[in-house]
């Protein structure tokens, strides 16, 4: 069962996350600015997110279930 302080601490949670989403929306001027980030984003940081949209769930659960068969 939640409490109090349990509720304060989702409630600042998703106020935050809100607040975070408008002020990031304000800024971007059109759908491509947002889709590519404004243009701004340094090489390494486009690196980690093509890793990290190659290597997903599947391929984690699928290399593990690979080895038993």
């Amino acid at each position: 069962m939640l409490t109090g302080p349990d509720y304060l601490v989702i409630s600042v949670y998703l106020l935050a996350t809100v607040g975070v989403g408008v002020g990031i929306g304000l800024r971007m001027k059109s759908g491509s600015d947002y889709f590519l980030g404004g243009r701004q984003l340094p090489w390494w940081a486009i690196g980690m997110s093509l890793v990290a949209t190659d290597i997903g769930g599947t391929d984690i659960i699928g290399v593990g279930g690979a080895a038993y068969t």
